[in-house]
């Protein structure tokens, strides 16, 4: 998917609506699968990160680094030189790993992302 070109609360607005609109695309008990994909790695997806497999499969679940970025340590382990998609979805949206369980949590219902976002937004967590 081509970069849409935004980053911070911008690219969190514009995947509430792709999820609004598109709710069948959106799984967040499963980072990335054949027919969907949670909040982490939609974010990446949208922002045009390329992938380094297909979903469903070990490297699928990794995106490709960008300069300056460093291989997960698990992806290392897995003799794959990536970066998990909660990773590059906080740098993207600007959020810090202790606020980040907020949008990334299994289990999240699409009004528990948008609670989420108005809090993060009046907190300053996201800009």
């Amino acid at each position: 998917m081509e970069d849409c070109g935004l980053r911070g609360l911008a690219l969190l607005d514009h995947e509430l609506e792709f999820i609004e609109g598109r709710p069948h695309l959106w799984h967040q008990n499963q980072w990335r699968c054949p027919d969907g994909q949670c909040v982490a790695s939609l974010a990446c997806t949208l922002a045009g990160r390329e992938w380094l497999g297909d979903p469903g499969t070990e490297a699928g679940d990794y995106l490709a680094l960008l300069p300056g970025e460093e291989p997960d340590a698990e992806a290392s382990l897995a003799g794959i030189d990536g970066i998990h998609p909660s990773n590059a979805a906080r740098s993207l949206l600007g959020l810090g790993a202790d606020h980040s369980w907020r949008l990334f949590a299994w289990g999240l219902t699409l009004e528990d992302l948008k609670a989420a976002r108005d809090l993060l937004a009046r907190d300053g967590l996201i800009k």
